[in-house]
């Protein structure tokens, strides 16, 4: 494959696939893990939503 910017490759990298954030990303991310870790209902949600969303896709498929 070769090399794309913002695409992680070579000795050290966890797989090609890894994409680097810029600040801007970084920080947004940062600042929606803060609040999803500072609620802990919101972090049973997660899961939850996951798997009414592949029921819904599921039922879908009939």
């Amino acid at each position: 494959m070769p090399d794309q910017p913002g695409l992680a490759s070579g000795p050290g990298s966890a797989s090609e696939a890894t994409v680097r954030l810029n600040h801007i990303e970084r920080d947004g991310l940062a600042s929606i893990l803060s609040v999803i870790l500072s609620v802990p209902d919101l972090g049973c949600r997660g899961p939850a939503l996951a798997d009414r969303q592949k029921a819904l896709a599921g039922s879908d498929n009939r």
